[in-house]
């Protein structure tokens, strides 16, 4: 539409609309102004005079109409006398230099323009033997010519391009230009590509210091705006980091142009063995699709893990149809707190429920009276010998933190302090439980805790009346978002995609669904969930029907998580007659809620790889985030990684403080060969060693050119946009040559277009006076 819209305009103005934004308005004609003007009166004058007579032959309102129109004919007819014109820079021949930037990655490759390479077109426009647009620039500017993927280089002619880029850096090859041609007068850059891009923070900034120094760059988009038909892998969301044995859920989406209405399968694979798999239909005309596949991860170790679907005949993109992943599996043991503020069930069980997980410790702080506890599963006779802990160190020593039924008086404020810092700012997960003296019944209203609560606390403390105290019987059911969700892992219909197989449970032990699981009690009131809150359990009141309340939510807390579950007697999932012995939905249940809970807390040397595949020769950009043990940043510790490459020979890397953000080190090394590379990071921290568990990268010829593999266009408008280009297809480049020709950049000379002969004078003209005569036509005047 665009297009056509252009066309119309040139064809009425003479000229493209770029000349008109890009030049001046000016009155060329040799009469003066004055004189002009004068006669325009005296011809207005004139037709009003002539046309009185009219008004005898007919209505007045038509002679004023017909003196209107011609008047305007003859003001048409002076401002041609007047002799507009349009004055614009244009570049001197062969005193300017243009850049022709062209995309040098894999996925030129692909072949969607009538059935030829992106590449080719390319060659083929802007150094074939034929080219008028190569010929065109040539004649009036010096061409310089570079390609791009991972890195730019300048080139002597097309015939240099491979497209064998693993990755399109966009926003540093613009860069890279605009420094290499500094020192000459550069009239602009011609960017060549289908709009594929992996660094957008590098693009961002790259427009901004082109747009600045006033450089714009001119954007040809090779490709289809739709592949089809196609089928990609469009985005796989799965934590990068689990405790041994954990259940994982990968929330992949599926998008597709041109295939809708077939179901195909999703599967995970590693090494070739399927870990899950579930069939999607894809919707129709296009889009995407999301499904969650669960899978068990129980051995340690970085786990390679491929998501793909199966190829579809006629395909032009097939290597978009997967995509791999890393997952590191953790053999640690990741502590928990409970503090429980009085005698009951859920502790045993809670217990016991855990109980042959090596990779949970339940450490539990169980109040018998006024400064009395038991403590259970501690390392040692110090560990919370003085109660709940009174310093950061060691509340900090934990990973999770779970608050059973207990007062919140019976913590100091600096202990509130500490908790909230536990979660914003150690990022440990905090789980609630509903009981008679937490939440609103135990005075959390109004406490620095109040805010960690997902749900608003609508209860009040017991005034110890029987009357006043409030009990509810709730039946459970996961929302739409907790049936998605990896810790509820069981429910009607769900046994065959994910019971045994996926949660490593025997055959005979299988889970209860939600319908047959009996209902569970709260003694707590509650509101609404706060904003930005997940509800993933509802429990409907069996004495109120159609009354609900949450039974599990969460909320991200700055670093942290936060998780609230109002119900206080769990344990009847496990010991209520109508559940067989045999079942696991109890112990499954809590398993997977504290391993979730834990699973985002962050160690003191967190490290990770910017990217974990890269080509050889790509740097790797290793990143190390350090914290005290009151989890503040540390600046100034020795940071060293130790890379073992495919061979086994090692090398060390130097990680150095980054002086924008504390706390954070950075590094990076470059993997000359293919294969995978293991990265050890060590830090000493004035005395305190610290390790972080090992990082993989791979070094290879790597798919990620191809998703997202058709012409983004909308990235190109905005590259042309923001730099004041212009955004061309294949079928409208010819128009690139003039276009560069007025840019007031380098040794520029003036020119003069005349605008007194445009069309739309003619077409204006000649209805004016056709209009003017018919009227006179129709009522006898002519």
């Amino acid at each position: 539409m665009l297009q056509i819209l252009d066309l119309v305009f040139e064809y009425f103005f003479k000229y493209p609309r770029f000349i008109y934004e890009r030049g001046e308005l000016v009155w060329a004609g040799s009469w003066h102004p004055l004189w002009l003007l004068l006669g325009l009166c005296a011809g207005i004058i004139l037709v009003g005079w002539s046309y009185r007579w009219a008004s005898s032959r007919a209505s007045s309102t038509t002679a004023w109409g017909l003196a209107a129109l011609r008047a305007a004919g003859l003001g048409i007819l002076v401002i041609c006398l007047f002799r507009p014109t349009l004055v614009l820079s244009t570049a001197v021949p062969q005193q300017n230099v243009v850049a022709v930037l062209i995309d040098d990655s894999r996925s030129m490759a692909v072949p969607d323009v009538g059935s030829r390479a992106r590449g080719e077109v390319a060659h083929e426009l802007f150094d074939g033997e034929d080219s008028l647009l190569r010929e065109a620039l040539e004649e009036r500017f010096l061409v310089r010519r570079f390609r791009f993927s991972t890195e730019a280089a300048r080139i002597s002619d097309a015939e240099e391009l491979t497209f064998q880029g693993t990755r399109t850096l966009t926003g540093r090859a613009l860069e890279f230009v605009q420094q290499d041609l500094s020192s000459v007068p550069l009239t602009g850059i011609v960017l060549v590509t289908d709009g594929g891009d992996h660094d957008r923070p590098a693009l961002d900034d790259a427009l901004l210091r082109l747009r600045s120094e006033g450089v714009p760059v001119h954007v040809v988009g090779i490709g289809g705006e739709r592949l089809e038909p196609n089928v990609e892998i469009e985005r796989v969301d799965i934590p990068r980091s689990v405790l041994r044995g954990s259940t994982v859920t990968a929330d992949v989406a599926v998008a597709h142009s041109g295939l809708g209405g077939i179901r195909i399968p999703v599967r995970v694979e590693e090494d070739g063995r399927i870990l899950a798999v579930e069939e999607v239909e894809l919707p129709e005309g296009g889009g995407s699709v999301t499904v969650q596949l669960p899978f068990l991860l129980e051995e340690s170790g970085v786990r390679r893990l491929r998501v793909r679907v199966p190829e579809q005949a006629g395909e032009v993109v097939r290597e978009n149809n997967h995509r791999d992943i890393h997952v590191r599996v953790r053999d640690g043991r990741d502590k928990i707190l409970f503090y429980e503020g009085q005698p009951r069930f859920e502790v045993g069980f809670l217990r016991r429920a855990i109980r042959d997980d090596e990779n949970l410790q339940l450490v539990v702080l169980q109040r018998t009276g006024d400064e009395r506890f038991i403590r259970l599963d501690v390392d040692d006779g110090e560990e919370l010998a003085g109660g709940f802990p009174r310093t950061r160190e060691e509340l900090f020593e934990y990973r999770g933190l779970v608050l059973g039924s207990v007062e919140a008086s019976a913590f100091t404020p600096q202990q509130m302090r500490m908790i909230v810092d536990f979660v914003d700012r150690r990022g440990g997960g905090l789980l609630f439980l509903g009981g008679g003296l937490s939440l609103g019944e135990g005075g959390y209203t109004g406490t620095a805790l109040e805010p960690l609560l997902p749900v608003v606390p609508n209860g009040v403390p017991a005034t110890g009346t029987p009357a006043e105290a409030f009990s509810a019987e709730l039946k459970v059911s996961p929302t739409e978002s907790g049936a998605r969700h990896p810790i509820l892992p069981f429910g009607p219909g769900q046994h065959a995609r994910s019971g045994s197989e996926a949660f490593g449970l025997a055959e005979r032990e299988l889970l209860t669904g939600w319908d047959e699981l009996p209902p569970l009690t709260t003694v707590n009131r509650l509101g609404a969930p706060r904003s930005g809150a997940t509800v993933l359990l509802t429990g409907t009141d069996l004495d109120l029907p159609g009354s609900e309340q949450p039974v599990l939510t969460y909320q991200r807390y700055g670093a942290g998580l936060s998780v609230l579950l109002s119900v206080h007697d769990t344990w009847l999932w496990q010991m209520h007659g109508d559940i067989p012995l045999e079942d696991r939905t109890h112990e499954t249940f809590w398993r997977q809620l504290l391993r979730w809970l834990v699973q985002d807390a962050p160690d003191p040397l967190e490290a990770s790889a910017v990217r974990d595949r890269v080509a050889p020769g790509e740097p790797v950009e290793l990143l190390a985030r350090i914290r005290s043990e009151e989890h503040l940043p540390v600046n100034g510790a020795t940071v060293v990684a130790t890379v073992t490459d495919p061979f086994g020979s090692e090398t060390t890397v130097g990680l150095s403080w980054n002086l924008d953000r504390d706390g954070e080190y950075r590094g990076s090394f470059l993997p000359e060969v293919a294969g995978p590379f293991e990265i050890r990071i060590e830090a000493d921290d004035a005395g305190r060693p610290l390790t972080a568990p090992p990082l993989h990268v791979e070094a290879g010829v790597h798919d990620e050119e191809f998703q997202g593999a058709a012409m983004r266009i909308d990235l190109l408008r905005r590259i042309a946009s923001e730099t004041s280009g212009a955004f061309y297809t294949v079928d409208q480049v010819e128009r690139l040559p003039e276009a560069l020709r007025h840019i007031e950049r380098g040794t520029v000379m003036q020119e003069e277009r005349d605008l007194w002969d445009l069309p739309l004078f003619f077409f204006l003209l000649v209805g004016l006076l056709s209009t003017e005569w018919f009227i006179r036509r129709r009522q006898g005047l002519a």
